[in-house]
């Protein structure tokens, strides 16, 4: 399901896939740098999507590609709470 994305967005896999009820998620490297690819598992998630997209990573992940019900998102790494920088601005 991840494969057609991982060959057009030149991805590579970088942990174990995770699947939500409301999306199907796999943490990816792009250019080198860590990514996740969600692919939405419903017409909701799918015009979230287009929403994300236009934030521009104002307040939410910033989209690094999106093609209908797939995103390819920044991912935070580290210690950090994801929680706590969302409250903070």
């Amino acid at each position: 399901m991840f494969d057609a994305y991982l060959r057009r967005w030149n991805l590579a896999p970088d942990g174990a896939s995770l699947e939500t009820r409301v999306a199907r998620l796999l943490p990816v490297r792009h250019l080198g740098r860590p990514a996740m690819l969600r692919l939405a598992a419903g017409e909701d998630e799918r015009r979230g999507g287009a929403l994300m997209a236009w934030w521009e990573g104002d307040g939410a992940a910033r989209v690094l590609a999106r093609d209908d019900g797939a995103l390819l998102l920044e991912r935070a790494t580290g210690p950090g709470s994801l929680a706590r920088m969302a409250r903070a601005g």
